[in-house]
């Protein structure tokens, strides 16, 4: 099989049902997701907005995509059915609350 990438492709994951693929690009100017099937065809972007979507991976059942995105200025996990429809956010993990963890963790070495 050969593939050509168009763009930076840095996280592959094959659904368990479908063998279908699922990755993100940079290809539309900042990191979305897309699908698309094992032989490379058919390839389909599933998230559009201006912030970075990323690390995606199939639910075991393959019907879902997890995957991390900077919505709302924070980094969060969110969920979205397997054709993009459905997303919604799991984790709420307010900005400020990561940052005073983080200046504790370099104030206390």
């Amino acid at each position: 099989m050969r593939m050509t990438i168009l763009g930076a492709c840095l996280w592959l994951a094959t659904s368990p049902l479908w063998g279908k693929i699922v990755f993100y690009s940079k290809r539309d100017g900042n990191l979305e997701i897309y699908t698309m099937n094992s032989d490379g065809s058919n390839q389909t972007r599933l998230t559009f907005n201006n912030v970075s979507d990323s690390s995606p991976t199939w639910s075991p059942n393959g019907r879902q995509i997890a995957f991390e995105s900077y919505r709302d200025d924070d980094r969060e996990i969110y969920i979205m059915d397997a054709d993009g429809k459905n997303q919604r956010r799991l984790t709420h993990h307010p900005r400020k609350i990561r940052q005073n963890l983080c200046n504790c963790q370099i104030n206390n070495k």
